[in-house]
């Protein structure tokens, strides 16, 4: 129910939104690819089963840098 003292569309004081800042995007130069090289998986990409076990068995993934989710 509606605060009857507060004229309905405002807000009450001390509980303004502050405005949400976005994370900066990573400013680090990415290391090109040098022939040979193994092609790394980037952070916050979602990885399906089957792409997990290929980068599993490659040898391309850092399992510090897993985060495994159910489903």
């Amino acid at each position: 129910m509606a605060n009857p003292t507060q004229p309905y569309g405002t807000v009450p004081p001390g509980t303004e939104q502050k405005p949400i800042k976005m994370a900066a995007p990573d400013q680090s130069p990415m290391p090109s690819h040098k022939a040979g090289s193994k092609p790394r998986i980037e952070r916050g990409v979602v990885i399906t089963s089957h792409k997990l076990a290929r980068a599993a068995s490659q040898d391309l993934l850092d399992k510090d840098d897993l985060l495994l989710l159910p489903g």
